[in-house]
């Protein structure tokens, strides 16, 4: 219980995850009466225990838990998410996301690095790679209360670089049917690429 002493209580932003509570009384479930949420027994390891009420979950996460957040991934559904965070090993965010429906607290998902949502269902997760920003996005399925990651095949780059040597463009990955060829010191503006 000793890192709670570290922890601070301030507004939620209702668009990014970055304010962490260790209790917050709020109703998660549309149903008129708030509920009590708290985080006990945190350890180093990164295990926890969720109580909503009434009802415990045990979770854990790579490593010791900072707090939770109360979000709202779909503001025309009845229901507010909690996402339980880690600053993670390498200082690389990791959320437990849960729902409750005064019953039970059910897993979502887990998501790491950096989240967006839009408050209709839609959830970014941007990941450093190096050189790009990579969004992956997922969609909440009312009907399941998961959250699903829509497969892409291009991720968005939006780099521009210049051309160390000269080299061909192709239609296709396959190295097929050349279209162009870029000289050595051109710029070229890469839109996406294949992760």
């Amino acid at each position: 219980m000793s890192n709670f002493a570290s922890l601070f209580l301030v507004h939620i932003n209702y668009r990014t995850l970055s304010n962490y509570y260790i209790h917050q009384k709020i109703d998660l479930n549309g149903d008129g009466k708030a509920d009590t949420i708290q985080l006990l027994d945190i350890d180093e390891a990164g295990d926890f225990i969720l109580r909503i009420n009434k009802t415990y979950f045990k979770g854990s996460l790579s490593d010791s838990v900072n707090g939770l957040s109360i979000v709202d991934f779909d503001e025309n559904d009845k229901y507010k998410e909690i996402a339980v965070h880690t600053t993670g090993l390498s200082s690389d965010d990791e959320y437990l996301i849960l729902w409750n429906d005064r019953k039970n607290i059910t897993e979502m998902e887990v998501l790491k690095r950096w989240l967006q949502f839009l408050g209709n269902g839609i959830i970014y997760c941007d990941d450093w790679m190096g050189f790009l920003k990579k969004r992956e996005k997922y969609i909440l399925n009312n009907e399941t209360r998961k959250l699903e990651k829509i497969p892409q095949e291009l991720y968005y780059t939006g780099v521009e670089g210049t051309v160390c040597n000269n080299f061909t463009i192709y239609r296709t990955r396959e190295l097929k049917d050349p279209i162009a060829k870029l000289c050595t010191g051109s710029k070229a503006l890469i839109l996406a690429c294949y992760i």
